[in-house]
């Protein structure tokens, strides 16, 4: 029998969270608050954004939801996106998203529908209109970003008053430039890069409304699309979603991420006053194995233990192994004794 100790020296079998400021998200924790919100693209008939300022508040580095749109009267409502206490055992800061109805009271008649709250580091878009069925909107762009971290993690508190809706937890990053339209539904005809629904439209996933007309040099490098309907006793609870990473050929440039209390795709679907508390959003970058073996002899990974002692009758072979999250960028040395 010949004895093999295999010395995984430069991989650590835990998971580390970056925090390198260029590797991680901006304003993690929520702690940071804008004094005065950015600016949302309204698109009219003819394909033309008219940028508008939000109301209220958001935290720095994201933008909000919150909505200041025109419809032969304006409508504003600064309370989609509001600041909040932190999750359990933090006494921080915590952002708030809530379904709300926006439109317009015409005294006998309200006209308006639901607005998801939503925060992202891209730009929100609609296109508002009296005819509810041509309603639409979503995001654009996001923040330059050229690392491959392998899960986004969370703290998430969730009340609704339909259970059965979906929150929303969107990440992807990407290369190139995505060229597509947005603006009225079913008729949009304003053109915007890197818009969302085009810019996942190689993930193939059924509920993301079809992008028009995409075209440009961009690719899809890794994505998630989680939803989620409750929390653990609608009480603050850590979620750890996965990336899927659609290649491994090449690495990102442009990353964005929307955290929506309601569901993000389909805006029919959205309940009032369904409620989403964030806190501590950021990227996990994995740094440890999900399988070994030697010689056909499958050796059991722990934590923190870096050297392994494996028997093989023969002549030992190269290792075979796997590691956890989708990320191509990581190595393994190893010897034999």
């Amino acid at each position: 029998m010949k004895k093999i100790t295999l010395l995984i020296s430069g991989l650590v079998l835990s998971t580390i969270v970056s925090t390198t400021s260029a590797q991680q998200l901006p304003n993690i924790g929520f702690e940071n608050w804008k004094t005065a919100c950015g600016n949302s693209d309204q698109i009219d008939g003819n394909g033309v954004a008219t940028a508008r300022q939000r109301p209220g508040v958001e935290p720095t580095d994201w933008n909000g939801s919150n909505v200041r749109q025109v419809v032969g009267l304006e409508a504003k409502n600064d309370k989609l996106v509001t600041q909040a206490s932190g999750y359990s055992g933090n006494s921080g800061n915590s952002v708030c998203l809530t379904n709300i109805k926006v439109g317009m009271n015409l005294g006998i008649v309200f006209i308006g529908d639901e607005a998801p709250g939503y925060i992202t580091f891209g730009t929100p878009w609609v296109y508002a209109s009296k005819t509810l069925e041509e309603c639409d909107g979503g995001t654009y762009g996001g923040l330059n970003f050229a690392y491959s971290p392998d899960a986004v993690s969370a703290y998430f508190k969730r009340t609704a008053t339909n259970p059965s809706e979906k929150s929303y937890v969107i990440a992807y990053l990407w290369n190139g430039t995505f060229e597509s339209k947005v603006g009225k539904k079913g008729a949009a005809n304003g053109d915007k890069n890197d818009v969302d629904r085009a810019v996942l439209a190689s993930a193939n996933i059924k509920e993301i409304p079809s992008a028009t007309a995409v075209a440009g040099n961009g690719n899809l490098v890794a994505y998630c699309n989680h939803s989620f309907t409750s929390t653990t006793n609608n009480d603050w609870q850590e979620l750890t979603i996965p990336l899927t990473y659609k290649t491994t050929s090449t690495d990102p440039s442009k990353m964005n991420i929307i955290i929506c209390a309601g569901d993000y795709w389909n805006r029919n679907n959205l309940t009032e006053n369904t409620r989403l508390y964030v806190d501590d959003v950021k990227y996990l970058y994995y740094s440890r194995l999900s399988s070994l073996s030697v010689g056909g002899y499958n050796v059991p990974l722990k934590d923190g233990v870096y050297d392994y002692v494996a028997y093989d009758a023969v002549n030992p072979t190269d290792p075979e192994y796997t590691f956890l999250g989708g990320a191509p960028t990581k190595t393994v040395t190893w010897s034999n004794d």
